[in-house]
């Protein structure tokens, strides 16, 4: 019955679903990033920081960075239009930058991300665990698992987007018997965040196929909520149209301002918390959006808060890439109520991470590991939710060649199972009745 009522639900919410799946197809990858070249820019002082935020500002139109921060001792990586190449080359020689330019291009890099061969037996209901997946293929799994294991789980359509595609929760519980604290799991809210929402997924599969006892037990203890793919529309965007896409697609503005980089909100920075504290233009990136909550994606993730909060245990928000596990606060520097518990918690992860495939990741409050930013579904699920835990994990990028939010197919399965295995660790170590 729950499957009948969601169809009819989707069929009434999400009629054009069809038109959509078509447009996953359209690859315009060519057309739009021909001849863009690579740099790798290594930030070895706070000066090669402001460094490259000038040269950033000096050449706006030209310069695409694939991460959010600059910072000391990381690496910034750019895309270049072709007719600006020697110009950004000339100026990191300039300020003695330490960088290189790819071999490969830009449209190069994105067309060996994904590999057209596939090995079926990573193969389920049309989805690979292998590969990267279209938005049609999340939608079949989604569906085939949750009828598959109808027992134990249940699958809503908890919002639709701008452009009339679904929000998917999926539901588990092994008993449903309304009282076990849950734990909420939100994934894919950046649009280029791939790996965020391949990860969500095979949390959902572990979860309904309870192959271990630590994941009966976890079961046995609490029930679930996870939203595998909050940005549906983004994601088709950077699948299709624009790999390094990482808003929505909602345009708020004036009309004749709607276009390429100008269209869409930066869904973590659309909640009530400190809303827009960070100021950041309305065609930039991390633009927060007119007022909080005026999202689809947002309303969503409120909403299913709101309706849990009286048995929501922890939240977690699953980002990529950086390598960090991260808790309360992004809005400020302040230390959250349980700072030891959650640290002790996300030392435990992290542990438990490096055992599998020797990654390391750093913990610590958002802000103080990254940079201050307002307006977080983290926050707001601790501060105003009252969670008792909530995290930010930002999953590493890839050991062999590793290029930012580009992960070849080949290492999502590691990936994946490392995630897991912290996440698991994580949960394990929780307390639900202190």
């Amino acid at each position: 019955m729950n499957l009948i009522w969601n169809y009819i639900s989707f069929l009434i919410h999400c009629i054009n679903f069809l038109v959509v799946a078509v447009s996953e197809k359209n690859n315009t990858f060519n057309s739009n990033h021909e001849g863009q070249k690579l740099f790798k820019v290594y930030m070895n002082s706070e000066k090669d920081v402001q460094a490259l935020k000038r040269i950033e500002e000096k050449c706006q139109d030209c310069i695409i960075q694939w991460t959010d921060y600059f910072a000391q001792n990381t690496k910034v990586i750019l895309h270049v239009k072709e007719d600006s190449v020697n110009e950004v080359r000339d100026d990191l020689l300039k300020h003695n930058l330490t960088h290189e330019m790819l071999k490969d291009s830009y449209l190069d890099v994105v067309k060996k991300e994904r590999n057209p061969l596939r090995s079926p037996q990573h193969d389920e209901f049309g989805y690979n665990y292998a590969k990267h997946n279209g938005f049609g293929a999340i939608r079949s799994l989604l569906i085939g698992l949750t009828n598959k294991y109808k027992r134990i789980s249940r699958l809503e359509i908890v919002e639709c987007t701008i452009e009339i595609r679904p929000i998917y929760a999926v539901h588990i519980s092994n008993d449903w018997s309304n009282t076990k604290p849950i734990i909420m799991i939100e994934c894919g809210i950046h649009a280029r965040e791939w790996a965020s929402v391949e990860a969500c997924i095979y949390f959902i599969s572990v979860l309904l196929k309870q192959k271990t006892e630590n994941i009966k037990r976890i079961m046995d203890q609490y029930d679930f909520v996870i939203l595998p793919l909050l940005n549906p529309d983004g994601y088709v965007y950077s699948m299709s149209k624009s790999r390094f896409w990482r808003k929505n697609r909602h345009c708020d503005k004036q009309y004749e301002m709607c276009d390429l980089n100008c269209v869409g909100i930066d869904l973590n920075r659309n909640f009530d918390i400190n809303f827009c504290e960070d100021q950041s233009p309305q065609c930039a990136a991390t633009y927060c959006g007119s007022k909080p909550f005026s999202e689809k994606e947002t309303q969503a993730v409120r909403n299913i808060l709101k309706r849990l909060q009286k048995r929501l245990f922890a939240f977690f928000d699953i980002h990529s890439y950086g390598a960090m596990w991260m808790f309360p606060y992004a809005k400020s520097m302040e230390i959250p109520r349980n700072y030891e518990e959650m640290k002790r918690l996300s030392e435990i992860a992290v542990e438990a991470i490096k055992k599998v495939n020797g990654s390391e990741y750093r913990v610590g409050p958002a802000a103080r590991v990254v940079y201050t930013a307002s307006g977080s579904s983290m926050d707001y699920a601790f501060d105003v939710i009252n969670v008792k835990y909530a995290f930010a994990i930002e999953l590493r990028e890839a050991n062999i060649n590793p290029l930012g939010f580009i992960m070849h197919e080949e290492e999502i399965q590691p990936l994946l199972e490392e995630t897991w295995t912290g996440l698991e660790a994580c949960i394990l170590a929780m307390n639900p009745y202190k």
